[in-house]
């Protein structure tokens, strides 16, 4: 997209459209669920690379020029460089790590990656030492094989979410209920995103931010007066702002850290009003909320 001139400069057609993006600067990555592949894509010439095809049901990653491929399946992960995810060779001989069955992979946005299979315990961090990877692994208990996981990166830290107990993992190995806060359980997890000192959460109707230090999250409703449940993208968290975005409600939310912590909504909903927008600027010496941020929003650090 050309952002000055609010237009594309051209696009790519994928084979279908059950497809997940990675992108960093011109490094252009596209997994396919439907034909259970991952290619490259050339910005420059509008097309797609050479593709290869991974195990199906695999879970496909991209941060910095890091690619990870995990066949949560028979447990292999592969890990390469994006740009030439048609040069990994995708058995198991070939894989960097194993015994990551039922596991969930990220990759972090300096190509750090993370994989964690919970019939072990495992935690799995793959990162680059010089031309080659170094693996490591530690223990992270209190997860049960078989629940509903997802896991991201903030800096470089991991956290989990723990769909089926609505639970989150933070990097200390701390857990936080969040049944106990009063947070709807099937929450969607943050995109992984740069150092923070909070983790974002999406709900039906709610940009949920969690303090990694395991403190008390704070939320912030999607819509103001009555809120129209939606569908959660996975939030992100990018230049000092919190961003959230729903299917179904059409509401979005843009939460901005800067001299003035300001809270921006924009609802476009089906059959009722076709947009609505509102700001709300707290001023930086307001006393509604001790805060570092309308929403207890994450600063960067």
């Amino acid at each position: 997209m050309n952002y000055d001139a609010l237009t594309f400069d051209g696009f790519v057609s994928t084979p279908s459209a059950r497809v997940s993006l990675g992108q960093d600067g011109r490094t252009v990555t596209i997994g396919d669920e439907t034909t259970h592949s991952v290619s490259s894509v050339d910005v420059a010439g509008m097309k797609l690379g050479g593709a290869i095809t991974v195990p199906e049901g695999s879970q496909v990653a991209q941060g910095a020029t890091t690619l990870a491929v995990l066949d949560a399946s028979a447990g292999y992960l592969w890990v390469g460089d994006a740009n030439r995810p048609d040069a990994l060779k995708y058995d198991d001989t070939e894989s960097i790590a194993d015994g990551l069955a039922g596991g969930v992979v990220t990759v972090s946005m300096k190509g750090t990656v993370y994989a964690y299979a919970p019939q072990y315990a495992t935690l799995t961090t793959v990162a680059r030492a010089g031309a080659t990877w170094s693996v490591s692994k530690s223990t992270l208990s209190g997860i049960s094989a078989g629940d509903d996981l997802s896991i991201t990166a903030v800096g470089d830290k991991p956290v989990i979410y723990d769909a089926t107990t609505n639970t989150l993992v933070l990097p200390s190995g701390r857990t936080r209920a969040l049944n106990g806060d009063g947070i709807a359980p099937g929450a969607s997890l943050q995109m992984a995103g740069p150092a923070s000192s909070s983790v974002l959460l999406a709900t039906a109707d709610s940009l949920v931010s969690v303090p990694l230090d395991g403190g008390a999250p704070t939320v912030t409703p999607a819509q103001e007066g009555s809120s129209i449940g939606g569908v959660p993208a996975p939030p992100a968290f990018h230049q000092g702002c919190a961003y959230g975005a729903w299917g179904t409600s059409g509401a979005a939310i843009r939460v901005c850290v800067r001299a003035a912590p300001s809270v921006i909504r924009t609802s476009r909903t089906w059959p009722r009003r076709s947009s609505r927008s509102s700001a709300s600027t707290v001023p930086a010496s307001s006393s509604t909320t001790s805060m570092r941020a309308p929403c207890g929003c994450p600063t960067a650090t």
